[in-house]
């Protein structure tokens, strides 16, 4: 009787298994292997430009910044712009030392931080935009800002650091205090951004706005975002095959929405959600961009709660975009590494996720 008992327990267990191995095995996706300055190789926010006969040898330019959970003196210390550059959009690196801009000390003690890095081409040259935070001395203020930009011709030499606009004076600033995670296109003479305008946990809007040098900004217009509730956290905005493309981070999911003028956004479709524990998506996502070379690429943000990655999506049409199987990822070190780390705190966290999926 005790054999037949512990044969259906084991066989129980089995079963158990290969359940929970077939229903997270869609989830068993890896993230991009980018190796960041400061050891973490914890990248997030990036920001993608796609050149189809290549720029300065390479295809792929990729903008981030490192932000590990785990960084000292503080979070956000090391969230410096970094390059890096690839030729199929999956196998990355260096093209020179990172990060393209760093604090200096006094910087640090004041617990300033860069973050929200954005590529921009302008007339053969590559710019690097970015915010640049003044904390002086104290975590929580965040009304001291600039938009800041550095420029180079070749991606390996990169100017100095430049102030393009001072949000935290209302001096030939009609832009706001905030600039979230500004989306830059330049044409025709022009620049365009997208931002949301507020670090409010309340309702945020997404702002658009015109510049001829990138120093006077023309006014400031809300964007209208139909056919779905949306509160835009951290986004970005391309222009493909005549469309403008949005894709909204609110502080849960991707979605993606479209529009032909700019201004009026139309939604598409929900792109992603956080996943079940165990995948490198599994705890949250952030800044998502996308480009297309001969399909549709979405480079997103994702945090495991460990570390943050930069994962890959692609599809021949944008209905069709899905999270990339670059390779096989073993998810169950990770689960189990999950329950041991968070101990007793994680065991509702887990039935919440397992629930939901």
């Amino acid at each position: 009787m005790i054999i037949f008992i512990i044969s259906i327990l084991v066989f129980a267990i089995v079963i158990y298994f290969i359940y929970q191995w077939i229903r997270l095995a869609p989830y068993n996706q890896a993230p991009l292997d980018i190796k960041t300055f400061d050891g973490s190789n914890s990248p997030y926010h990036p920001s993608v430009l796609y050149f189809k006969e290549g720029w300065n040898g390479y295809k792929y330019w990729m903008a981030e910044t490192p932000f590990s959970p785990q960084c000292k003196p503080y979070m956000d210390r090391n969230e410096c712009p970094s390059i890096h550059v690839s030729n199929n959009g999956i196998d990355w690196k260096e093209i020179a030392p990172n990060p393209i801009d760093n604090l200096n000390n006094k910087e640090i003690e004041e617990l300033d931080y860069f973050s929200d890095p954005h590529l921009v081409h302008v007339n053969g040259r590559l710019e690097c935009w970015y915010r640049f935070t003044h904390r002086k001395g104290i975590v929580n203020n965040y009304n001291n800002l600039q938009l800041v930009r550095r420029y180079s011709s070749d991606g390996r030499i990169w100017s100095e650091r430049e102030v393009m606009v001072n949000l935290a004076t209302n001096e030939g600033n009609p832009l706001g205090n905030m600039a979230v995670s500004p989306a830059i296109l330049y044409n025709n003479g022009m620049y365009r951004m997208w931002y949301v305008d507020s670090e409010s946990r309340e309702q945020r809007e997404l702002a658009y706005s015109e510049s001829h040098d990138g120093h006077k900004w023309e006014g400031k217009s809300i964007c209208k975002l139909i056919g779905a509730f949306n509160n835009p956290w951290h986004i970005d905005v391309n222009f493909i095959d005549g469309i403008y493309y949005l894709i909204s981070y609110d502080f849960n999911n991707l979605t993606i929405w479209k529009s032909e003028d700019g201004i009026k956004f139309h939604y598409i479709k929900e792109l992603l959600s956080p996943s079940v524990v165990g995948s490198f998506y599994g705890y949250s996502l952030y800044r998502a961009c996308i480009i297309k070379d001969e399909i549709f690429k979405v480079f997103f943000s994702a945090n495991d709660s460990f570390c943050t990655y930069i994962g890959l999506m692609e599809g021949e049409n944008i209905q069709e975009i899905k999270v990339a199987q670059i390779r096989q990822h073993t998810i169950w070190y990770r689960f189990v590494w999950f329950l041991i780390k968070k101990k007793k705190s994680s065991l509702l966290f887990v039935a919440k996720r397992f629930i939901k999926a």
